[in-house]
């Protein structure tokens, strides 16, 4: 590798180099906190939907069971209910240590702003800012290499002109 002639002054090149360390400190704590949060996200969503499902069932079953439109009615919301939160705990399950190991791959260079889960592509989303258009494409590079991948989706637009540009990825698992 070529090393660059710098001709600063010992104590400007001392402090372009603490400078750049500060901020690739930064960036890896804001990525932490980013991790962080999305996890207790996901814990704290999975908590509130197993609160609501136990003050469901728990009202369901304080009703007695004559055969009443009403009470049946009621058993078939909770049954619905109750299968649409499996479905949403099984997405979950099998999506969390994907999407950690999709964040263990991101560049300093790309801050995500969002991450979750679309039921109507089925799969993970990922949307983003970043600097360099070329990490952009070596993430999706890096995205599409990872084994459980079968595709990641990009628009277009993740690739327009400007200095600090918005991505999306849609992930889609095997």
């Amino acid at each position: 590798m070529k090393e660059d002639i710098n001709l600063l002054p010992p104590q400007i090149l001392d402090r372009r180099h603490k400078r750049l360390l500060w901020r690739d400190a930064d960036r890896l704590i804001r990525l932490l906190i980013l991790s962080v949060f999305v996890c207790l996200l996901v814990i704290f969503s999975a908590y509130v939907v197993v609160v609501f499902t136990d003050q469901t069932i728990g009202e369901a079953t304080t009703h007695q069971l004559s055969g009443d439109d009403q009470t049946e009615k009621r058993l078939k919301e909770t049954n619905l209910y109750l299968a649409s939160f499996e479905s949403r705990v099984e997405q979950q399950q099998l999506w969390l240590p994907l999407a950690a190991e999709a964040l263990n791959g991101l560049p300093p260079e790309i801050e995500l702003t969002e991450i979750g889960l679309n039921s109507k592509e089925g799969g993970l989303v990922m949307k983003g800012v970043f600097q360099k258009r070329e990490s952009v494409a070596a993430y999706q590079r890096y995205l599409e290499g990872l084994s459980w991948v079968e595709k990641v989706e990009a628009p277009l637009s993740n690739f327009t002109t400007g200095d600090e540009v918005s991505f999306k990825f849609t992930i889609i698992r095997k």
